[in-house]
């Protein structure tokens, strides 16, 4: 438990200074000033989920595949229209209790991951 913490610990410090890629924002205000409903954000080297996503409240479809994603923020929980989310090719080794709020999910692509198992909580997702 506390080698857990103490990696997470890590990765947050080594996100310090970390700016997101001009190519994914120009991306999220593109999708924000249109009302797009679905964003992708595949293959851009991301290391966090971008806070700026939690505004654009008509998506449908996110992909963030094949970019260094080693955790999913609580913020990714206030996208409730998401029915489709691509996760794949990142670096998650778990996925977090507040995914299961994203109550209209209907497609969740996890390969490609370090997940050893799926939360019970996944369960919640009658879709």
């Amino acid at each position: 438990m506390a080698g857990q913490w103490l990696r997470r610990l890590g990765d947050r410090v080594q996100r310090i200074g970390y700016r997101t890629p001009p190519e994914a924002l120009k991306r999220i205000r593109g999708a924000e000033s249109s009302g797009a409903t679905e964003l992708d954000l595949s293959n851009l080297q991301l290391k966090t989920v971008p806070e700026e996503l939690s505004r654009l409240e008509n998506l449908t479809s996110l992909y963030l595949g094949g970019n260094q994603l080693t955790e999913l923020p609580e913020h990714l929980s206030r996208l409730e229209n998401l029915t489709s989310l691509s996760l794949g090719g990142n670096q998650l080794t778990e996925l977090p209790e507040h995914l299961s709020r994203l109550e209209n999910l209907t497609s969740l692509s996890l390969g490609g991951n370090q997940l050893t198992e799926l939360p019970e909580h996944l369960s919640r997702l009658e879709n």
